[in-house]
């Protein structure tokens, strides 16, 4: 079986009601955030609080408690039992250079399974 969430395209408007909610704090941010790593910083301590709500009835089990260096930022169990983990990431549109996130599938791999058991 696939996931509904992913597969009927649910995850797009999660992603969409993501972006409208962070950008309706924008101007609520302190001014001593001022720079990319504060600001990202920033995004995953709301993004940790807020994601629950704005996931709705997706959500059956949800975490957001994982160690520093976890990949995770997130977790949760959908309503067809279905697991995802997130890790939070910003993307500054206003920049002509940017580096990705990169991570190997043997990292991915192992640590994902390590959260699991």
């Amino acid at each position: 079986m696939k996931s509904p969430f992913y597969y009927q395209g649910h995850h797009t408007k999660i992603a969409f009601d993501v972006k409208k909610h962070l950008n309706s704090l924008e101007d609520s941010f302190p001014t001593s955030i001022n720079t990319p790593r504060a600001l990202g910083d920033t995004y995953e301590d709301i993004l940790r609080d807020d994601f629950r709500n704005l996931l709705g009835n997706w959500c059956k089990n949800y975490s957001n408690d994982f160690a520093r260096r976890a990949m995770a930022d997130i977790a949760f169990t959908d309503v067809n039992g279905f697991y995802s983990m997130i890790d939070v990431k910003t993307h500054n549109e206003n920049t002509n250079f940017n580096m990705p996130n990169l991570t190997s599938v043997e990292r991915l791999t192992s640590r994902s399974l390590k959260s699991l058991f």
